[in-house]
């Protein structure tokens, strides 16, 4: 019977070490899920800031934040003249 009660101890053990392991990679991946959730969440505020900081000083931003305006101000006034062009492209092919 002794091989028999050190067989169940070692399969006792065995599954004590793979319901331990189990659980730490269970705990792993539901922190790393709210990790990842966080990061995506400080992500969108920090765009949010950016956003509401043009919308508010575009203008008169800080020099530390002038040149970003500049290149901002000038990316929407492109933009504005490519969809002007396309436009005009769909008025002209619709003749």
């Amino acid at each position: 019977m002794s091989n028999i009660d050190g067989i169940k101890k070692k399969a006792k053990n065995a599954i004590g070490k793979i319901t331990e392991a189990s659980s730490s990679l269970a705990r792993r991946a539901k922190l790393t899920a709210a990790i990842t959730k966080n990061r995506t969440i400080v992500r969108r505020k920090h765009i949010e800031i950016g956003i509401d900081y043009y919308k508010l000083f575009k203008d008169a931003p800080d020099e530390a934040f002038k040149e970003s305006c500049e290149t901002i101000k000038a990316s929407l006034k492109n933009i504005a003249a490519m969809e002007k062009e396309i436009a005009e492209l769909r008025r002209s092919s619709n003749r």
